[in-house]
């Protein structure tokens, strides 16, 4: 007995009168080829991962380095809100550079600066140098391959799926977060944390190094396919998010060049 509203064989007058009538329509059957944004999304897990677990131990390596000196905290706490200053400033030097090179030329060589003030970072002899490493190089090398350019990149992969795409990767900074600084503390009381940070850099070296530059891409379009996997005019493609996406909401007057006085009195800018 066929089921209710089809039949239960494939070359069916009712399924090739569905096939039919789906390509009267226009679509297409959508593609069931495996879609690399899982791979991008996965890559951008890991360096998450390792990225801000490193940032987060922080206070691990700050106590180690404290007993060792005999340092005040007055004098040296600066260096982790020097690090944030360093964050909150590259955030908007990072999110450029991912759209002028893409995530397989930035994401390499933020995990080389990184390594590198990490190597600098165990040299540490001096306060001005845990300013200068742990603050400026490290923070720097960290947002490089941090939240700004991860988040563009996965918008370009995912459509629908968005939010579930970027909760999975932002998953990765709690997970480092757990992982890391334990692990991170565990190192310092087995070989001091001078080894700890070049064991640090160099699993940035042997892991995220090569994985972003052989498995990260700019786009879906730069290996042959499409946001989510399915070409375009198939059945749940996106919307073509360039065509009628607010022909039904009045867009409010710009003015032909943008000053920084038209940008505080556009109301737009309050919004955001």
């Amino acid at each position: 007995m066929a089921p209710p509203g089809g039949s239960r064989f494939p070359g069916s007058p009712m399924n090739m009168n569905a096939i039919a009538e789906l390509e009267s329509t226009g679509l297409k059957k959508p593609s069931h080829r495996f879609y690399y944004g899982w791979v991008i999304l996965t890559v951008s897990f890991f360096t998450l991962f390792m990225a801000l677990g490193i940032r987060f131990s922080f206070g691990v390596f700050y106590i180690a380095i404290l007993k060792e000196y005999g340092w005040g905290r007055a004098a040296t706490a600066g260096a982790f809100s020097l690090a944030m200053f360093s964050h909150a400033v590259f955030a908007l030097i990072s999110g450029t550079l991912i759209d002028r090179f893409g995530p397989r030329k930035l994401f390499p060589l933020g995990s080389i600066f990184l390594a590198v003030g990490l190597v600098a970072a165990s040299r540490i002899t001096a306060i001005w140098h845990l300013y200068a490493f742990f603050g400026v190089a490290v923070a720097i090398g960290v947002n490089t391959i941090s939240f700004a350019p991860h988040m563009s990149l996965i918008s370009k992969w995912f459509f629908r799926k968005r939010g579930l795409a970027s909760g999975l990767m932002l998953a990765g900074v709690g997970i480092g977060t757990m992982t890391l600084v334990p692990v991170t503390e565990l190192m310092i009381e087995s070989f001091g944390w001078r080894s700890a940070f070049l064991l640090l850099a160099g699993l940035i070296l042997g892991l995220v190094f090569p994985m972003t530059a052989l498995f990260q891409r700019r786009s879906p379009e730069e290996i042959g396919q499409h946001i989510d996997g399915v070409n375009p005019g198939s059945v749940g493609a996106p919307p073509d998010l360039g065509e009628g996406l607010h022909e039904h909401i009045p867009s409010p007057p710009l003015p032909d060049e943008w000053t920084l006085r038209s940008v505080f009195s556009a109301k737009p800018y309050w919004y955001l």
